[in-house]
């Protein structure tokens, strides 16, 4: 590989930081993102269009509440 190639190569060889562009902190200060929680009543959420699943598993859910009603939240929810 010339110097020319390695000047311009991108991704491997360089770094997870190349191939990731901005670190979590460059981002949120750029954006002024700031983490909090909140609580959000269920009307004012709207499923994403471009969610690819359309049907959920009925003993799935329910699994989920289950486990949810015993454990709590244990990671929240990002919306």
């Amino acid at each position: 590989m010339s110097a020319k190639q390695s000047k311009n190569q991108k991704g491997l060889g360089r770094g997870l930081g190349a191939l990731l562009g901005q670190t979590e902190q460059e981002f949120k200060k750029e954006k002024h993102i700031s983490e909090k929680v909140l609580n959000l009543p269920i009307d004012e959420i709207s499923p994403n269009k471009d969610q690819p699943r359309k049907e959920f598993d009925q003993d799935k859910l329910e699994e989920l509440a289950q486990s949810i009603a015993e454990n709590g939240v244990l990671q929240p929810i990002i919306v």
